[in-house]
């Protein structure tokens, strides 16, 4: 696992609509699978925590429950709201 994969992912989910409607058709525990098997992604939630945290020092800690949970990449678009940069 690595903050390498983290920061990979969370790129690759920022910018491709297809992945994150693939994502909203997936449970949480059927969407982490399909991250790391069928896409090769190996993060733990801390390391993609702590990317989203990098990124954004701001967050608050709603938000951040939501990126890391899931819930957050299964909006398309995400909330404009959002610095994903």
């Amino acid at each position: 696992m690595s903050m390498e994969s983290a920061s990979a992912f969370f790129e690759r989910a920022r910018s491709d609509a297809d992945l994150r409607r693939n994502l909203k058709d997936l449970g949480k525990e059927e969407a982490g699978a399909y991250i790391r098997e069928a896409l090769g992604y190996d993060f733990t939630e801390d390391e993609i925590r702590r990317t989203v945290l990098e990124r954004n020092p701001e967050i608050d800690d709603e938000l951040l429950d939501s990126v890391v949970g899931g819930s957050f990449w299964m909006q398309d678009p995400p909330p404009p709201d959002f610095d994903l940069l």
